[in-house]
């Protein structure tokens, strides 16, 4: 309910902008003469960025480390699971045995869900921190570049899918339609790329 109230509220405000630039003669309409605006496709930018790509790399050597330690694990269990075979059951080492592979168990299900957790952590944390340095270059770029306006374009087709995920995709068309003249994605990608640069040397 609160996406679909998100979405309406989206919808009532750009049908409020565009009724105030369609007016002849309002001072909206005067201020937007001579507005230099611009279109980035955000994603396109997000999934090339520096920062995201190392960042990655680095998360994903994490999770091919835990993934090792609990194949170890596992690979523990399943010989405990092979020497019970062959004890008496009702003898000691066999429940020695039994108790032993119940503990490594539930030490292998906390040690994956810590992993889970630490893994969906670490990776939004990224997120944050790659959506805050692309905003703060297309700032820059913007600048650079003399634009008033730079908007994000979505040119993800629509996918079927639930409600919510339905509203989320429009949500996320802020620009409905342009000039293709007026994309500046890969001037943007090529900009950051030479300020990465710079900034590393």
């Amino acid at each position: 309910m609160k996406s679909k109230g998100f979405v309406i509220g989206a919808c009532l405000a750009c049908a409020l902008v565009l009724a105030v630039m369609c007016q002849p003669g309002t001072q909206a309409k005067s201020d937007l003469v001579g507005l230099k605006i611009g279109v980035v496709d955000l994603q396109k930018v997000v999934d090339v960025y520096p920062t995201k790509v190392k960042l990655e790399k680095e998360l994903q050597s994490e999770r091919d480390s835990a993934e090792a330690e609990l194949t170890k694990m596992a690979k523990e269990i399943e010989n405990l699971a092979e020497e019970l075979k062959v004890l008496e059951a009702k003898s000691d080492m066999a429940r020695d045995k039994r108790l032993l592979i119940a503990e490594k168990r539930a030490k292998m299900s906390v040690r994956k869900a810590s992993a889970d957790y630490e893994f969906v952590e670490r990776y939004k944390g990224a997120l944050q921190l790659v959506f805050t340095e692309v905003i703060t270059d297309l700032e820059e770029f913007r600048k650079s570049m003399g634009y008033d306006l730079i908007v994000n374009v979505d040119r993800e087709p629509m996918k079927a899918g639930s409600l919510d995920l339905i509203q989320k995709q429009i949500a996320r068309k802020v620009v409905l339609a342009s000039n293709g003249t007026l994309d500046l994605t890969d001037e943007a990608i090529e900009f950051i790329k030479n300020r990465t640069s710079k900034q590393e040397k």
